[in-house]
């Protein structure tokens, strides 16, 4: 199964790379027609196959709800903590894409990781 990747840049606002620019960050958070596997304590131990269209409505409806999350906000430093909020949200042929500026409070180790993948 393929992971999702993310991508870490320089922000949109901003014309050119200026010093002390937040990190943006960009992805797929999920990828249509592949299989993943779902182990929760809650609904058990399952496969799921996403089909395109399924976020079309969230994302029209509630897109200004969605926060990015680190680790589903699982993370030991950061908690159920936002690390973002996108202002850019779709469905392409690909999945859901989102784009959005970091906070300027994510940790530095955080913005590492993600960059490093």
């Amino acid at each position: 199964m393929p992971e999702p990747q993310i991508e870490i840049r320089a922000a949109s606002a901003a014309p050119t790379v200026q010093e002390g620019a937040r990190p943006r960050i960009a992805g797929h958070f999920a990828r249509f027609g592949t299989f993943n596997e779902i182990d929760s304590a809650v609904e058990g131990r399952f496969l799921e196959r996403i089909q395109p269209g399924a976020f079309k409505k969230t994302l029209a409806e509630q897109g200004s709800r969605i926060r990015m999350l680190f680790q589903h906000g699982r993370d030991p430093e950061i908690g159920d903590k936002p690390i973002g909020a996108p202002d850019v949200l779709r469905e392409d042929a690909v999945g859901p894409y989102f784009e959005g500026d970091l906070f300027e409070s994510v940790p530095p180790l955080i913005v590492d990781g993600l960059r490093a993948g």
